[in-house]
């Protein structure tokens, strides 16, 4: 009996991922059209990336069985753009419900209203950070970086990356920062 891949262990958690973020983007897409009518110009920025993060994630968790099914570690790689690219989508229209809903004065003055867009712009990129990077590093790494990432998942060795929450967080612990001291007596 031919020994499963390490990457192909993950893809049933992958589909509950899936499963559960296309969902939270169609709860969204629902209160998003209840909200604001679809003819209205909001929808490029609300309804339109949450019903394309839809789709997203239902041909990433398609893919992904394809690549299991074809033990084919290059379209399991593949499936991580989409999902970033959906994570992203979905994000965007988060935020837009939000920006829309709370922050959307049509009769404030131009000035105020490029600030609030220039605001949540910045803020979308801090919140999207992780993912737009992730999908920097798929599209654009070198083909030997490519490789060596490959080869990882179909050893099952892959190299730990410890993105920035997670430096922040040990760097906490070893400040101590939120323990409580003892006191002397």
């Amino acid at each position: 009996m031919k020994r499963r891949p390490p990457w192909e262990n993950n893809v049933e958690s992958f589909m509950v991922l899936y499963s559960i973020l296309a969902l939270i983007s169609v709860a969204f897409f629902v209160y998003a059209f209840e909200e604001e009518p679809i003819l209205n110009w909001h929808f490029i920025f609300i309804h339109l990336p949450l019903a394309l993060s839809v789709i997203a994630f239902i041909y990433s968790a398609e893919q992904t069985v394809n690549a299991a099914d074809e033990d084919d570690v290059q379209k399991y790689i593949f499936t991580f753009a989409i999902y970033d690219v959906a994570v992203i989508l979905l994000l965007l229209g988060f935020q837009s419900i939000i920006y829309f809903k709370f922050f959307f004065n049509p009769s404030s003055s131009l000035c105020s209203q490029i600030i609030r867009i220039l605001l949540a712009f910045l803020i979308f990129l801090v919140f999207t950070w992780h993912w737009l990077s992730d999908l920097n590093w798929l599209i654009s790494s070198k083909e030997t970086h490519f490789q060596k990432y490959k080869d990882e998942l179909e050893k099952g060795e892959v190299e730990k990356d410890h993105d920035l929450l997670l430096r922040f967080f040990y760097f906490i612990r070893k400040k101590n920062l939120f323990r409580k001291k003892k006191k002397n007596n």
